[in-house]
């Protein structure tokens, strides 16, 4: 199997966190500073449940330059290892928080689908109240008119007839 390089990792943590790429490069930097400050601190540090890292110090020790023959002493140092536990009952509780995660993921995506269907179906139902609104106005508007024309008719007619009794008056008094 080939290594994962580092910002593969920093990727699919933030696809998986569903944070920035920035947010999280700072989450691994982070991780990493307080795993190297725990270092100084406690000889072992368990920044996963299944990865152990461990700091020994190396003391000096005399070896030989190959090329010079000489006789050279190391300086004393800090050695930090890693190393992945052989009890994979611990694994496995990581694949347990990975599923618990996935499944927390999926809920909140769920109830963020039905916010959306929801605030959706409020949007429907005012645009469909609006166009209710707009037709009411329409046939009032149109009411209006329709008492205005049947006003003027009725104004005609009345001035028809007013003409038609000037005119059977005259014929009348003729």
């Amino acid at each position: 199997m080939a290594n994962c390089p580092h910002d593969v990792f920093i990727r699919r943590l933030a696809k998986e966190l569903g944070v920035s790429l920035e947010i999280a490069r700072e989450i691994y930097d982070g991780m990493t500073a307080v795993a190297v400050e725990l270092l100084d601190e406690y000889d072992t540090v368990k920044p996963l449940g299944f990865v152990t890292v461990e700091r020994k110090e190396v003391e000096s020790k005399e070896y030989r330059n190959p090329q010079t023959g000489e006789v050279c002493v190391s300086r004393a140092k800090s050695k930090i290892k890693a190393s992945i536990s052989r009890h994979y009952s611990e694994y496995d509780n990581a694949y347990e928080l990975v599923d618990k995660h996935k499944l927390k993921q999926e809920r909140k995506e769920k109830r963020e689908k039905a916010r959306q269907e929801h605030l959706k179906q409020e949007r429907k139902e005012k645009e469909k109240e609006k166009r209710e609104q707009k037709k009411l106005q329409q046939k009032e508007r149109e009411r209006q008119r329709m008492a205005e024309r049947l006003a003027e008719i009725e104004k005609e007619l009345e001035l028809e007839e007013e003409r038609q009794y000037e005119k059977d008056l005259r014929k009348r008094l003729k």
